[in-house]
C-alpha cells in the first residue's frame, strides 16, 4: 500500500492516481526515491577529497582542539599541540588574522592550515 501526502488515504502498490483526491501517486513515488538516492550519497568522501585532507582523525583533533577554550585564539588553543612562531608564519602566509578564532574559519581555511602545519617538521598532534 501507498499514502497519498495530498490526502494521507491509502491506495493499493499498483495504482497510479490516488483513489480520494485523484492525485499523481507516480510523480509523488519518483519524487520521493530520488531525494532518498540524494540524501544516502556520502558528501564526507568527496568534501575530504576536495580539501586534501589524508589523515581525517587528527584534522578534527586539531579542529575540536581549536572550540577547546572559548574566546582564545588560535595560537592560544594550540600551543601544546604545535610551535607558536610555526603557527604564527602558516597564518601569516595563508592571509589569516594572526589573532583568528576558531570560530572566524571555514572548514577550508582549516584544512589549508592543517596541511601546513603537517608539512612541516612539529606537526600537530
Amino acid at each position: 500500500m501507498q499514502t497519498c501526502a495530498n490526502c494521507k488515504s491509502q491506495s493499493p502498490d499498483t495504482a497510479d492516481t490516488c483513489r480520494k483526491c485523484g492525485r499523481d501517486l507516480r510523480v509523488e513515488s519518483l519524487t520521493s526515491r530520488a531525494l532518498v538516492r540524494m540524501q544516502v550519497a556520502s558528501p564526507k568522501a568527496s568534501q575530504k577529497e576536495k580539501l586534501g585532507i589524508e589523515d581525517e582523525q587528527a584534522f578534527w583533533k586539531l579542529v575540536q582542539a581549536a572550540f577547546a577554550q572559548k574566546r582564545k585564539t588560535l595560537v592560544n588553543n594550540w600551543k601544546a599541540r604545535c610551535d607558536p612562531e610555526r603557527l604564527r608564519a602558516a597564518l601569516k602566509d595563508l592571509g589569516i588574522d594572526l589573532r583568528a578564532r576558531a570560530e572566524t574559519l571555514s572548514l577550508a581555511e582549516f584544512a589549508a592550515l592543517f596541511k601546513a602545519l603537517r608539512s612541516g617538521s612539529r606537526a600537530p598532534t
